[in-house]
């Protein structure tokens, strides 16, 4: 039995909670520091009172404020402590999260090969225990570490099998994360065409889900892969619907759309840009917008 289900030291346990709590609001907060105090103070009382598995959540939370101020090797001391507890008391469920938020460390320290070993980890317990939907993202991250390497073959087959999972269980913001990467591995390949489809699915999500950071985001790759095929005009009309909604939601992309459209107007010249943009917004392209992608497109001449 721990100390904790004693009642004469029940007061320290609840002391342990309450520093939990306070950690929790710190880190929310972004006061990391003030975070770090708390939690291992937590696990100080979480240690000597015999309760450890509350003590690996103070461990999981600590590699967690380790890993957002990119403190790698500190995070990964965390994790694996965190880790250990996990195994030792076969709770392999959370120690598959250990083994995902360790391959995250590695990949952002570019040992892409180590990362692969956790993902694979945390792969085969997800897949134990019927965890679908967190086995999605394991095979979602292996497609990333492949296409960071380049091994577009390796990438489309993980991100391939991570839709099928999302498509099963009908997650839609995932099955349009993985069209997403799909498209961009599609592109790293000059595979045009299956580029153009799966950015299009994926926006036709983002777009009823109302999701517009990645709707930009997906209207940039479709343009610059219908650039690829010289098909400007459907570039130009997927840029206009950009910066229709990068001026009303995000604006800092808004240099990049005016750089995306001079390119366009320097191309396609004057008169058809204009038809192009009236079809598209049913009125002239006009005002500071028209001369700031004028004088866009004037830089871009005198660079040429």
């Amino acid at each position: 039995m721990s100390l904790c289900e004693d009642e004469n030291t029940g007061n320290l346990c609840n002391a342990a909670d309450e520093y939990h709590q306070l950690g929790n609001l710190a880190y929310l907060q972004r006061q990391f520091e003030k975070a770090r105090q708390y939690y291992l103070k937590a696990v100080k009382i979480l240690e000597d009172t015999g309760d450890l598995s509350n003590a690996a959540d103070e461990y999981h939370q600590l590699g967690n404020i380790a890993f957002t101020q990119q403190q790698f090797e500190l995070a990964k001391e965390y994790y694996f402590k965190a880790l250990k507890i996990r195994e030792d008391m076969g709770d392999f469920s959370n120690a598959a999260e250990e083994y995902h938020l360790l391959a995250m460390v590695v990949e952002e320290q570019e040992q892409f090969e180590l990362a692969k070993e956790y993902y694979f980890k945390a792969l085969k317990i997800r897949q134990d225990v019927g965890d679908l939907c967190n086995a999605a993202d394991e095979y979602h991250q292996l497609g990333n570490v492949a296409y960071l390497q380049e091994q577009f073959d390796l990438a489309e087959e993980y991100y391939l099998k991570a839709l099928k999972i999302r498509q099963d269980v009908g997650d839609l913001s995932k099955i349009a994360s993985e069209c997403h990467q799909l498209g961009m591995v599609a592109q790293s390949q000059r595979k045009f065409e299956d580029a153009v489809d799966y950015y299009q699915k994926a926006f036709g999500v983002y777009q009823k889900s109302q999701d517009w950071y990645w709707v930009s985001q997906t209207l940039f790759k479709l343009g610059k892969v219908l650039e690829a095929q010289s098909n400007f005009s459907e570039a130009l009309t997927v840029y206009i619907e950009a910066i229709t909604i990068d001026i009303e939601r995000n604006q800092d992309w808004i240099e990049e759309d005016i750089h995306n459209l001079a390119r366009m107007l320097q191309v396609l010249q004057e008169d058809q840009f204009a038809r192009i943009w009236r079809n598209v917004k049913g009125e002239e392209c006009a005002g500071e917008l028209r001369e700031t992608i004028w004088a866009a497109r004037h830089q871009l001449d005198t660079q040429s």
